[in-house]
């Protein structure tokens, strides 16, 4: 599906597929996201905690891939990342 810039997403979905749904719920999540923080005059994009997290999953990521752990990372995370590996 090609989606034209800058144009609602919901507005081009022809037939209810799983991926259509995908999408519409992913864009309605975005405007969830969004509207509260244009009311507030908040970008919501634009946080420490969001920051903080891309920081956080550049990390894991390239845990990921070299197999190499951080040592701050705990048991729970450790375990997911194994079962991500064995996919």
């Amino acid at each position: 599906m090609n989606i034209p810039e800058n144009k609602p997403v919901i507005a081009f979905i022809d037939q209810m597929t799983p991926r259509a749904l995908k999408l519409k719920l992913l864009a309605l999540y975005e405007h969830k996201s969004i509207c509260p923080g244009i009311i507030w005059q908040i970008n919501s994009f634009d946080q420490p905690g969001v920051e903080l997290g891309k920081k956080l999953a550049d990390s894991l990521t390239k845990s990921l891939f070299t197999q190499k752990y951080d040592p701050h990372v705990d048991a729970s995370t450790r375990s997911l990342m194994e079962k991500i590996r064995s996919c």
